[in-house]
């Protein structure tokens, strides 16, 4: 799956830069937030019980998450998040010979945490083999 969230951070960053690179100032991480803070960002991590390191014709369809950060308003948020899914929703990478078409499956509006707003999007993910 490494190879996935690579194709995926790819896509999020290729030039000409698009609105959701644009809107988080190219602040997407795997995992876990960067450290310098500055705000608004991007987590994504998967949402699957299988080991990230391995792409293989076994690998079953997954899911992923998407999760947006903003020090703003509800608004900015929710902007943001409408800028990812316009990246990702349909998007179809082709990783180690497979083709992976992305589908968002759920999306949660804006919510406060703590001193942020955060906002979740989850994306299915449909592979076949080429």
């Amino acid at each position: 799956m490494n190879a996935f969230f690579n194709a995926l951070h790819a896509l999020f960053a290729t030039e000409p830069h698009n609105a959701f690179y644009s809107a988080i100032g190219g602040r997407f991480s795997y995992g876990e937030a960067l450290p310098q803070g500055a705000t608004p960002y991007a987590v994504f991590f998967g949402v699957t019980s299988l080991p990230t390191d391995t792409f293989s014709e076994e690998l079953d369809d997954f899911s992923f998450q998407v999760n947006v950060y903003g020090s703003g308003t509800y608004q900015e948020v929710a902007v943001i998040l409408s800028h990812c899914r316009a990246l990702f929703d349909g998007a179809v990478l082709t990783v180690n010979g497979y083709d992976i078409m992305i589908t968002r499956e759920m999306q949660t509006p804006p919510w406060r945490d703590g001193d942020l707003w955060a906002a979740a999007i989850e994306f299915s993910t449909i592979i076949q083999e080429t």
